[in-house]
């Protein structure tokens, strides 16, 4: 009994598709989660999530400083949730760190690899990303 409680636990915390974490009266509301992965697939070497509030939409984000087991970026990306403020917003996911090359937008709930292929150059990462609104 103990174990499967414990399993049950776990498996949810550390789930690749964990409850989004929403904020409440706040000025700078939540619009997004997104999680990130260091493998093809978007179940193997899960880096963790991003939140996106408001004041981080409509412009450029760099995975750099973020990405350590994987220096250039993340190899797939899961965006998660929608939060109702950010219904109508988008994540475009991008193969540089300036939000410029190979912009792909993020299928809600589906797996977006970095297998890019643009002007016949093969891009495995991402490196940036942005959500407009």
């Amino acid at each position: 009994m103990q174990f499967t409680l414990l399993t049950t636990v776990a498996a949810l915390a550390f789930g690749t598709h964990a409850a989004v974490i929403g904020r409440q009266g706040s000025d700078n509301p939540r619009l997004a989660q997104f999680r990130v992965f260091s493998d093809y697939g978007c179940s193997n070497l899960n880096e963790g999530f991003f939140t996106v509030d408001t004041d981080q939409s409509n412009k450029c984000n760099n995975f750099a400083p973020y990405s350590g087991s994987t220096p250039n970026g993340y190899v797939s990306i899961v965006l998660q949730a929608l939060q109702p403020a950010g219904e109508k917003c988008k994540l475009y996911l991008y193969s540089d760190t300036t939000c410029s090359a190979t912009e792909t937008e993020a299928a809600l709930n589906g797996c977006d690899n970095a297998s890019v292929t643009q002007d016949g150059a093969s891009f495995p990462t991402w490196n940036s990303w942005q959500l407009k609104c």
